[in-house]
């Protein structure tokens, strides 16, 4: 791939990443009636909508407050990005790991 490739999709990679944070903030912060985590991360999982797309596929691992998302490109497996969101639903700076191209 391409250099100009490789970065429009590790890209578009942390634009989705951050629209899947935003979700498991609005679930963590949704009472339970409401199908949320009243206040935890717990029993979050990534919809299906957000789960794959021409970027790339996603899964996180969940604890009560924080949530790491793994993010594997379309366009190559080995190309690898996980982020960890805490409980206020930002990305903990020195949590991002890049493998593959991504480096």
């Amino acid at each position: 791939m391409s250099a100009q490739s490789v970065q429009s999709n590790k890209d578009a990679i942390i634009n989705d990443l951050n629209q899947i944070a935003a979700h498991a903030y609005q679930y963590r912060i949704s009472a339970s009636s409401l199908a949320g985590g009243a206040g935890k991360y717990t029993g979050y999982h990534i919809p299906t909508a957000l789960a794959s797309n021409e970027n790339a596929s996603y899964a996180c691992t969940v604890a009560p407050d924080e949530v790491s998302i793994t993010a594997t490109s379309a366009n190559n497996p080995a190309n690898m990005i996980t982020g960890k969101i805490d409980g206020n639903g930002h990305f903990i700076a020195n949590a991002w790991t890049f493998s593959g191209d991504f480096q």
